[in-house]
């Protein structure tokens, strides 16, 4: 499909399940709500001011604060990591048109062995972008570290080397950017076979990023168009999930020929004598 037959699949999904769309943000914006509010709750219980004044020129903060703060931020992320996906498999049943009961996003926690295979999932991912993140993140940090103090020293080429740090940057962050977008469909994908091994989810995520870039580029831009500038027209709680959806039925658009293709070919070897 085009992009204009994605986009308008996209909406004429959510038109359907739009409750139940709009039950995931508001759920998601909740547990943020939450883990908030826990912190703000630890800053008043230890004496630390979270106002917006005074958050900024919390320097060092005391170790009372920090660790249940961390522990809190850790808690909530780690215990939400199966919802993540069972969010995901939401919006891919979705995106083939089947809009699933809300009890099917809590569909992960239902057994010890698929939420190990959710934790191990989000852990190999998370180990496999620090990994190929780690080198240009570094070369960002020294190079700044390199061109700043060689600007303060040589004040004559401050301005062009300045420019030159820019350039450089810029084109690290985008090669950076790129590198993120090859784990874009991993909590999807995941969703079809939980149980597959995690690098050949991300192997494959990564070949269908890289085989269609153009269309999935194109996407990603208009959707980053929309977080930036529809919050002044619409609440971000009709604009974030259409952004996540969208992707979803782009995959499900990607991996339908496969699919066929599957099918016929299990078809064959059945009626084959």
């Amino acid at each position: 499909m085009s992009i204009r037959e994605l986009r308008h699949t996209a909406v004429n999904n959510i038109k359907k399940g739009w409750p139940e769309f709009c039950f995931i943000s508001l759920l998601c914006s909740g547990i943020i709500a939450f883990g908030y509010t826990a912190i703000l709750l630890v800053g008043q219980i230890t004496g630390v001011s979270l106002n917006k004044h005074e958050l900024f020129e919390l320097s060092a903060p005391p170790p009372s604060f920090v660790i249940p703060a961390v522990i809190i931020i850790l808690a909530v992320y780690v215990s939400s990591i199966p919802l993540y996906y069972g969010i995901r498999w939401f919006y891919m049943q979705a995106a083939r048109g089947f809009i699933a009961p809300l009890s099917s996003l809590f569909a992960m926690y239902r057994s010890k062995k698929t939420i190990r295979a959710c934790f191990i999932t989000k852990a190999a991912t998370l180990l496999s972008m620090i990994r190929n993140l780690a080198l240009p993140a570094a070369a960002v940090y020294l190079l700044s570290v390199f061109f700043l103090q060689f600007a303060e020293t040589r004040s004559r080429f401050r301005f062009p080397v300045l420019i030159l740090l820019g350039a450089m940057v810029a084109l690290l962050i985008g090669y950076m950017i790129s590198i993120s977008m090859d784990y874009l469909f991993v909590s999807y994908l995941f969703t079809s076979d939980p149980y597959r091994k995690p690098r050949d989810i991300i192997m494959e995520s990564r070949r269908l990023f890289r085989d269609n870039l153009s269309p999935i580029a194109k996407i990603t831009a208009t959707n980053c168009f929309w977080l930036v500038l529809a919050p002044i027209v619409f609440p971000l709680i009709f604009i974030i999930p259409y952004v996540n959806f969208i992707f979803a039925v782009t995959l499900s658009d990607l991996i339908r020929p496969h699919e066929q293709k599957e099918q016929t070919f299990a078809e064959n070897i059945e009626t084959t004598p």
